[in-house]
C-alpha cells in the first residue's frame, strides 16, 4: 500500500521493509512442512482415514457405553465401511468429590474426575500399539431437588466423556500420524 505524507489521522501506514519481512516470513512458513491433522492428503492418508480403521472394544458400566458410542462417532466419520485392523481397550475410573460443604452439610460445588487408561492394539496379532491415557475434569453445582442434581451430575458426566474421546481421538490421529505408511501387498 502506497503511503503519502496526508493530514488525516489514523491513516494506515506500513513501510516496505515490513511488507517485505512479512511476505517472506510466510513464504518460509509454508514451506516448513506442516500439515494438517485431520487434513485430507492424497499422497498419504490422514488421520481421519488411518482411525476409521480403529474398532472400539465395549466398555463396561453405562459411562463406558457413552464413551464407547462417542469415539466410535469420532472415528468413523467415512461414508463407507472400512476394514478394521486395530482394536481400542478403554478402562475408565470416575471420581467424584463434594469441595464446598456448607455447616449444615450440604453440597454447593462438586467436581468429578474420570480418567481413561487405553492400548491400541493390532486386531491380527494383539499386539500392543500404543497405550496411553486421559483424565477429564468436569465439576457442577448440587442443587436441593434429586432431579435437578441428578441431570446436573449427567451433564457434567457427557462434558468428561466428549473431552476425554476428543483427547484420546488426537492422541491416536498423532501417533497414527507418525506411523510409517504400509504398501499395499501386491
Amino acid at each position: 500500500m502506497w503511503c503519502f505524507k496526508s493530514a488525516h489521522i489514523g491513516t494506515f501506514r506500513r513501510p516496505f521493509g515490513q511488507t517485505m519481512a512479512l511476505g517472506l516470513l510466510l513464504a518460509i512458513a509454508t514451506g516448513c512442512g506442516f500439515q494438517p491433522l485431520y487434513g485430507v492428503n492424497h499422497a498419504r492418508p490422514g488421520a481421519l482415514d488411518a482411525t476409521a480403521s480403529i474398532a472400539v472394544a465395549p466398555i463396561t458400566d453405562r459411562i463406558g457405553q457413552i464413551l464407547r458410542n462417542t469415539l466410535n462417532q469420532h472415528f468413523h466419520t467415512t461414508a463407507g465401511p472400512t476394514p478394521k485392523t486395530m482394536q481400542l481397550r478403554v478402562a475408565l475410573a470416575e471420581s467424584r468429590a463434594n469441595l464446598l460443604i456448607l455447616p449444615n452439610a450440604t453440597t454447593r460445588f462438586a467436581k468429578m474426575t474420570l480418567v481413561a487408561q487405553f492400548t491400541l492394539r493390532t486386531i491380527k496379532d494383539d499386539t500392543v500399539m500404543l497405550r496411553g491415557s486421559s483424565t477429564a475434569i468436569s465439576s457442577f453445582n448440587p442443587q436441593a431437588s434429586e432431579y435437578a442434581n441428578q441431570i446436573a451430575e449427567d451433564a457434567a458426566r457427557k462434558r468428561a466423556i466428549d473431552a476425554i474421546a476428543a483427547d484420546i481421538r488426537r492422541q491416536l490421529a498423532l501417533f497414527l500420524r507418525r506411523q510409517p505408511q504400509a504398501t499395499p501387498d501386491t
